[in-house]
């Protein structure tokens, strides 16, 4: 069999990538020859199609060389030792019909045209079209030719197409719709607050967490000072900073006390601390973990009026969690930490910048 390679302008997909150059990147990144890297919404949003391989034939007949998985797969980990995360993504599309006209000039016969079905290589995951290192990697790689291609593939250069994959271009994530891409556009400012930040929210698998402490800073930030602000000067003007480190030591106390898998995420106006990571907002543990952070309703003396009691957590100098009905807040020791937990916890979906 012999395969075709081609870049169809037709496909939407983009995937952002290192540059082949960032060694301590390089190293990151996994590159196992024969293990297939298929691509998956958490990639992207914008991503590069690298090329598309087909199969083709010769007056009818079979050709030797690859199957378009194969070159794929080569491709994909060739690229993966450049330091530029690929992966595989199979285009398979469904049978298109169209009207045309016969010779006697009649209407409305319908044809079955079947597309080519191909399997395409996308690389990288950046957060837009215009950034900086996808522009850089697509350069490189509309020059680079794989020595995986040189034996087994069929490659027809053009003026204007002169190397495999000169005609290579940025897309969005073909498994994206266009809102899940407008809901991963990245804030530079969210992203600068979120950045190195352990157990961050970033770091969770599934598509939903739930929102168990709130920490808020200042409620009114200047809009029209958002573009180009940094770091160090929003915070100097905020008291995130303080909101930022309890959510940090909260979900370090959940993890060592209780053995939870706590998040943190801060954002313009507060940080927050979650738990879990589900991929459906039916999952029935989200209830579990309601149940063990949400207020609960007593009633208080002889007059049978419910009183909402928050439940909270608290620590000793030493780290050791401490028993709620044995802490009082009034005579409490300056060592001791004590969180209280959001009355009403909150689904919140996962961001997917990685």
């Amino acid at each position: 069999m012999r395969i075709g390679l081609s870049v169809p302008l037709l496909i939407c997909l983009t995937v952002s990538s290192v540059l082949p150059a960032a060694t301590a990147h390089a190293a990151r990144i996994e590159a196992v020859q024969g293990k297939r890297y298929q691509l998956g919404k958490q990639h992207g949003p914008w991503m590069i199609l690298v090329a598309s391989f087909h199969t083709t034939a010769s007056d009818g007949k079979t050709v030797k060389g690859k199957t378009p998985d194969q070159a794929a797969d080569e491709l994909v980990y060739e690229l993966r030792k450049k330091g530029i995360p690929a992966y595989v993504f199979e285009r398979t599309p469904d049978n298109e019909v169209i009207t045309t006209v016969d010779r006697a000039g009649r209407d409305d016969r319908r044809k079955n045209l079947r597309r080519v079905a191909a399997t395409c290589v996308i690389a990288g995951n950046y957060p837009s079209i215009d950034n900086e290192t996808a522009q850089q990697t697509l350069a490189w790689i509309k020059k680079f030719r794989p020595r995986s291609l040189e034996d087994g593939v069929v490659y027809q250069p053009t003026p204007g197409r002169p190397g495999p994959l000169s005609g290579a271009f940025l897309t969005i994530n073909p498994l994206l719709s266009a809102e899940e891409v407008a809901q991963r556009r990245r804030d530079p400012l969210l992203a600068q607050l979120n950045s190195g930040v352990r157990h961050s929210l970033l770091d969770a698998d599934g598509d939903f967490t739930l929102v168990v402490a709130t920490f808020s800073g200042k409620s009114v930030t200047q809009v029209g000072k958002a573009q180009g602000i940094t770091l160090d000067g929003f915070l100097k003007d905020n008291d995130l900073d303080a909101a930022a480190m309890q959510a940090q030591q909260l979900a370090i106390a959940l993890r060592d006390n209780e053995g939870i898998d706590a998040y943190v995420w801060h954002d313009r106006f507060q940080s927050v601390v979650t738990v879990g990571s589900f991929d459906s907002p039916r999952d029935p543990k989200i209830r579990l973990f309601y149940q063990k952070f949400a207020a609960t309703q007593e009633v208080v003396g002889d007059q049978n009026t419910p009183s909402v009691k928050v439940q909270f957590l608290a620590i000793d100098g030493n780290g050791r969690k401490l028993d709620p009905a044995k802490v009082n807040p009034a005579q409490m020791d300056s060592r001791v930490k004590l969180w209280a937990f959001d009355p009403n916890p909150q689904l919140m979906r996962i961001p997917k910048w990685r």
